[in-house]
């Protein structure tokens, strides 16, 4: 998949190939590039489906949507809007719903 493409998932917005990546990988969340945070999409606690967007970072004048890699619970949220992060950081601490395991 080029860089440039858009895919729709279930949140059916449409996210960039990085959130698809974070979506799809069985580790950790992480931000792919390092960037400002423009966007976030939920809070502490709250349920999600697999492919929701998390949130939304800046990097090179490009977005960046973090998603969810399974249904699961978003137990913290570790930046606020206009927060800088680095390459390779957890923005989120993601705990999956024992059913999507």
């Amino acid at each position: 998949m080029s860089r440039g493409a858009t895919v729709r998932r279930g949140c059916g917005r449409a996210l960039s190939p990085w959130a698809i990546v974070a979506a799809e990988s069985a580790g950790r969340l992480t931000v792919p590039m390092p960037g400002r945070i423009v966007r976030v999409w939920c809070e502490n606690g709250a349920r999600v489906a697999r492919g929701a967007p998390l949130l939304t970072a800046e990097a090179v004048k490009m977005e960046h949507t973090v998603a969810a890699p399974s249904d699961g619970r978003v137990a913290r949220v570790k930046f606020a809007v206009g927060d800088w992060v680095d390459e390779g950081e957890s923005p989120v601490n993601f705990e999956a719903a024992p059913d999507s395991a």
